[in-house]
Order: structure tokens, then C-alpha cells, then sequence
């Protein structure tokens, strides 16, 4: 249970990572310098619109459907190998669990001690009890996957429509600009 609560903070912390390390400080730039930078860029412009823009009830979808799916489709490969680990881990945690339940429950319905019956009985529904949790951790892991897959899809072009607007500082002026 702890190692589930551990992944489920690392997958977290994952999913926001990307966007701080994207960061940067702000320049200060003098007013000639704002101008020629708001002049070059309003030219570069077409550039940035034909970026492709991302469907999010395909990104979704395919974070529903495979594990990581949705951000290969949103090229966050990074967070495509964090969540395919980690669902890879449950799903394999679940299927061991599951084959051992039923191991146990054949070993009680097979022997004739009823005491050892009762202990494998009491093993089998150990194993189911670490089933269910395996399969709720992959459910919870999965709905965070599409949620950051429809949240990745949604803000891809973000950085385009930050294009649009600039706030500048510079030789005590404030300057800000925005492009239609």
C-alpha cells in the first residue's frame, strides 16, 4: 500500500514537472529593444499558428485505451514512460495477485484438513483484498493520465497564444502589447 501511495505522489509530481523546467526569467529590455523584438516576432507570427493543433477527445481517447497513449500523442514522452511504468506495475502486481488467489482457493477447495482449508481460504481473500486495491490504484492512475492528457492536449498551443501578448519593463516604461 505504501509503495502505491509513493507512485501515485512521484506520478503527481511528475506531471507538473515538465512545465516548471520550461520556465525562464524575465529580461528587461530598453524601449528601442522592445519595439525591433515586438516587430520581429509580429513577423514571425504565421510560424507559431501552424502549429498543429491537438484534438483532445483523441488524446483522451488514447490515454483510455493504452496506458501512456495520450502523451505520445501530445509528444510528452517523459510522462508517457512515467505512466506506462506505473500502470505496467499494477497491472502486473494485479495479475500476480490474482493467479495466487486462485492458487489458494483451488489448494483449499483440494485439501481435506479443514484447518488448512480455512488458512488458504484466508490467504485466497488476502490476495483478493490486494486485487481490489491493485485495480483501484490502476483505475485512479489511468483517470489522472486522461485527465493530464485532455490538460496537455487543451494548452498545446499556449505558448502561441502567450505569443499574442507582452508585457515588457524597461528604463522605468511599462509596455505591453497585444497582437489580434
Amino acid at each position: 500500500m505504501k509503495i502505491q501511495i509513493v507512485t501515485l505522489i512521484l506520478l503527481l509530481g511528475c506531471l507538473g514537472a515538465g512545465d516548471l523546467l520550461a520556465q525562464t526569467q524575465p529580461e528587461e529590455l530598453t524601449q528601442p529593444e522592445v519595439q525591433a523584438q515586438a516587430e520581429a516576432e509580429s513577423e514571425a507570427q504565421p510560424e507559431v499558428q501552424a502549429q498543429a493543433k491537438r484534438d483532445l477527445n483523441r488524446a483522451m481517447l488514447y490515454s483510455a485505451l493504452i496506458p501512456g497513449g495520450g502523451q505520445i500523442y501530445n509528444r510528452a514522452y517523459l510522462k508517457a514512460g512515467l505512466v506506462i511504468g506505473i500502470q505496467g506495475f499494477l497491472i502486473g502486481s494485479a495479475v500476480y495477485h490474482d493467479g495466487k488467489r486462485d492458487d489458494f482457493e483451488e489448494q483449499a477447495r483440494n485439501t481435506s484438513d479443514a484447518y488448512l482449508a480455512q488458512q488458504y481460504q484466508a490467504r485466497s481473500r488476502d490476495y483478493r483484498d490486494s486485487l481490489n486495491n491493485d485495480i483501484w490504484w490502476i483505475g485512479i492512475t489511468a483517470a489522472l493520465s486522461v485527465i493530464d492528457a485532455y490538460v496537455d492536449a487543451h494548452l498545446h498551443d499556449f505558448a502561441a497564444q502567450e505569443e499574442k501578448i507582452r508585457l515588457r519593463f524597461g528604463d522605468g516604461n511599462l509596455l505591453l502589447q497585444y497582437r489580434f
